[in-house]
């Protein structure tokens, strides 16, 4: 649990399973970044729930992407939860904004560097850490862990 200032708040959540189910949380002001960055990006009016009931099954590793030519050299800090923690929306673009972009065919996965490290989209077959398969289904891994208002990149790039 976050130890910050929040307020309560009532709201109304759609999912791939649910419409419009009403919770009830909190809404706090978050500064995230990854670790060893000096920018952070502040993130308002988030709003908390009890649980994200969002697998990690399918999420890559290091070794999965090293087989993976194009992304082979990208690091993936490991991390010891495999519960995803917090959700940044577009409507926060700058958490975003491309930095870099590694791809190859339109068939395969690729990557793209923000100010939160990298995201891996697209199919990565026979993860390491799923006995599960889904098909056509967007897989979107940011590798680097966020730490709110602390921080886990191994380089420091210029704020955008």
């Amino acid at each position: 649990m976050l130890e910050t200032e929040s307020r309560p708040v009532t709201f109304k959540m759609t999912t791939a399973t649910a419409q419009r189910v009403r919770h009830e949380g909190q809404e706090v002001d978050l500064h995230v970044q990854s670790v060893g960055s000096n920018c952070p990006i502040t993130l308002s009016k988030v709003w908390s729930v009890k649980n994200l009931p969002i697998s990690t099954h399918s999420a890559a590793n290091n070794k999965d992407i090293k087989s993976i030519k194009h992304l082979s050299d990208i690091y993936i800090p490991e991390i010891s939860s495999n519960k995803v923690l917090l959700l940044i929306g577009t409507d926060t673009p700058e958490a975003h904004i491309p930095i870099e972009v590694r791809s190859r065919s339109s068939h395969e996965p690729y990557a793209v560097r923000t100010r939160l490290e990298w995201v891996v989209r697209g199919p990565i077959n026979n993860t390491s850490t799923s006995d599960e398969h889904a098909d056509n289904v967007l897989l979107q891994q940011h590798f680097g862990p966020l730490i709110f208002s602390i921080s886990l990149a191994r380089r420091k790039y210029a704020c955008l």
